[in-house]
């Protein structure tokens, strides 16, 4: 009787060691797993950075087009002023 005691004790026991060695597995992996959480946000972070530089860049790229179109009409503007004043200075002389 007293060493069939022991032997569930002696199981029981072991049943707790194993019992804490998985919860200590699991608890790290758990940590694993927001440390991968973090680094998925943060390389989410990062991305949404990227893109919002990119958009800004675009945005740049679209303004300095859009001053450039003007700058081309208005130097078409003086061509064409220039085109018709010069028949009223071919007379003149």
């Amino acid at each position: 009787m007293q060493k069939q005691l022991l032997l569930s004790q002696k199981q029981l026991l072991i049943s707790h060691f194993n019992v804490f060695h998985k919860r200590k597995q699991l608890s790290l992996l758990q940590k694993q797993l927001l440390i991968s959480h973090f680094g998925v946000f943060h390389k989410r972070k990062q991305l949404l950075l990227l893109q919002k530089q990119l958009l800004i860049s675009h945005f740049s790229v679209f303004y300095k087009q859009k001053q450039l179109l003007v700058s081309y009409f208005s130097v078409l503007r003086k061509q064409k002023q220039l085109f018709f004043l010069k028949p009223q200075f071919a007379y003149s002389f």
